[in-house]
């Protein structure tokens, strides 16, 4: 596991339907991020993350499922850093069911003079990878990745495993600018949620979302968590 994360840890639970929260799109890529070839708090970075962003949350449109949704943005500061670009989601087959990844949308971004071009990964670049037990990874890369793209991507991860949040990692090999993460919880669900690392949240906010629960003709509230890390510095492996 790398750097910091949060965990969840499930204690007792009954099984509900969400509505999706959405704290991130695609698109907002800005002249500065692809003109940057430094980043200033790391000097020696060959990559960096962006933006990161999760929410997790319950979802009954495809039958009852626990949805992950991931939105990621990258710049490629050097040759070195390409391998950035490389993206692997890993995937649970269980029992139970078998996990799901839909909606992969990814976008290369250069600047060709002072125009930027668009470059969009196609579905046939996607591949899958058996690895030990039951885990599979989607793989894809970037297309037309180069010192100085920005990259950017998205997808979902439908689970029938509805006591399982994801745990949120905050720090990767590479620096991250912003790492966010949402979790709107059933208010009859409880966890023991724990920061593991020696880092600070920025953002640890709670609140409760009303009638957010609609299942058999019945109406329940939840929790909605929102937690953030600005500025991590990348996670070192020692020997």
């Amino acid at each position: 596991m790398e750097g910091v994360c949060l965990c969840f840890v499930f204690i007792l639970g009954c099984l509900p339907a969400l509505g999706q929260i959405n704290p991130a799109q695609l698109g907002r890529i800005t002249l500065r991020e692809l003109r940057e070839t430094v980043y200033p708090d790391d000097t020696a970075a060959h990559a960096v993350i962006l933006q990161e962003t999760g929410e997790a949350y319950f979802d009954n449109q495809r039958g009852l499922r626990l949805v992950f949704s991931y939105y990621g943005k990258i710049k490629i500061q050097d040759a070195e850093g390409l391998s950035a670009a490389n993206i692997s989601i890993p995937v649970y087959r269980g029992e139970q069911g078998d996990e799901e990844v839909i909606g992969i949308k990814a976008f290369s971004y250069n600047l060709e003079g002072s125009r930027i071009v668009k470059t969009e990964l196609s579905h046939k670049a996607v591949f899958e990878e058996d690895v030990a037990g039951n885990v599979t990874l989607k793989k894809f890369t970037f297309p037309n990745a180069r010192p100085g793209s920005v990259l950017e991507y998205t997808y979902e991860l439908y689970s029938p495993y509805l006591f399982t949040y994801r745990d949120w990692v905050f720090q990767h090999s590479i620096p991250t600018i912003r790492s966010e993460y949402w979790a709107r919880i059933p208010g009859n669900f409880i966890y023991n949620i724990r920061l593991v690392g020696p880092f600070e949240l920025s953002l640890n906010e709670s609140a409760v979302s009303k009638d957010c629960l609609r299942v058999a003709g019945g109406v329940a509230d939840c929790a909605l968590f929102k937690w953030a890390m600005d500025s991590i510095p990348a996670f070192v492996r020692e020997d």
